[in-house]
């Protein structure tokens, strides 16, 4: 009784607490707005001014903002929160599937012939969300990154544990697989990616040069657009060319294989192609290849590489789960 008696004290303080706030927002906005606005621009405004559109949308979401604290006020205060989360709950169900089917998307984005990746197609598709619209409203608001910086070696060192992921699933014993063709294939497969990733650490690292501190010479300091030791400098015009087309040539091709494969897909397929838990991933790399010298591509490409070593990783680590073809 004591606990139910609690909740309610609880639910009562936070429902006035609320009403208290919503109305002082509400009072605010009507009277006092222009003069926080002034004081905006005098403190905030680069340029000392605040254009009259955005002022009306400013004042317009903290009125907004009031009218909601008031209305989450109210339900606390008459115990009716649980019942309009239920209703919203259902409302909003009811809506997505008058256009689509909940379950076939579930299954589209979630669902894995090796069981064991279910939840690893989960982490995959949210880490993809989240990355990729944080870095998309960060690079909106504060503009894009300048070479050398964070991005870069965040992303160099993901690329490294990727590269020292798929040299691991290049040595695990494939004992579950009959076909010995297979098992030389996908440890074949599994180095070629290990080296190529080691190969594009050197290169961001321009192998040694931001460790050592050394500086170019010969061709590198005559030809080299940052008079670094590494190869892709050499094209940096090309790059803001070359970006967008990997990154919209890589997801049409995934479109293709995820909404029409071409029959029943054997093990090496399913556990080479990306499966559809990485659509957003390459959505945003396919939009980001169109951003400036391309940091944002760099890192969600990174990204990209490093969940795609783990999920060989835990393929191979799992005995694959699939019925071998």
């Amino acid at each position: 009784m004591k606990k139910y008696r609690d909740m309610g004290i609880f639910l009562k303080v936070t429902g006035v607490s609320c009403l208290f706030i919503g109305s002082v927002i509400l009072v605010f906005s009507v009277l006092y707005f222009e003069g926080a606005v002034q004081f905006l621009e005098t403190n905030a405004s680069p340029d000392g001014q605040i254009n009259a559109i955005t002022k009306i949308i400013l004042q317009g979401s903290v009125f907004i903002f009031g009218l909601l604290c008031i209305f989450f006020g109210i339900l606390f205060l008459t115990n009716r929160l649980k019942s309009f989360v239920v209703l919203l709950q259902e409302k909003t169900y009811g809506c997505i599937a008058s256009f689509i089917d909940p379950a076939r998307v579930k299954r589209f984005f979630i669902y894995d012939d090796n069981k064991a990746l279910v939840n690893f197609n989960v982490v995959t598709l949210l880490a993809s969300a989240i990355v990729g619209f944080t870095l998309h409203l960060t690079f909106l608001f504060n503009g894009l990154p300048t070479y050398e910086g964070v991005y870069e070696d965040v992303s160099t060192s993901v690329l490294f544990l990727s590269s020292v992921l798929f040299f691991i699933s290049a040595l695990h014993n494939d004992q579950n697989m009959k076909s010995k063709a297979n098992r030389r294939l996908i440890k074949t497969v599994s180095l070629i990616f290990a080296f190529v990733i080691l190969v594009m650490v050197g290169e961001e690292l321009s192998w040694g040069q931001h460790f050592f501190k050394w500086k170019a010479e010969g061709i590198f300091k005559d030809y080299n657009y940052q008079q670094e030791t590494n190869l892709h400098n050499f094209i940096n015009p090309v790059l803001p060319l070359f970006y967008p087309f990997v990154g919209i040539t890589a997801f049409l091709a995934l479109m293709l294989a995820w909404f029409f494969p071409a029959g029943n897909k054997g093990v090496l397929q399913k556990l080479f192609i990306p499966p559809p838990s990485f659509l957003l991933l390459f959505f945003f790399l396919a939009c980001a290849g169109f951003y400036g010298p391309g940091e944002m591509f760099e890192a969600l490409l990174s990204m990209g590489i490093f969940l795609y070593s783990i999920r060989i990783f835990l393929s191979k680590k799992t005995g694959f789960g699939w019925n071998e073809t």
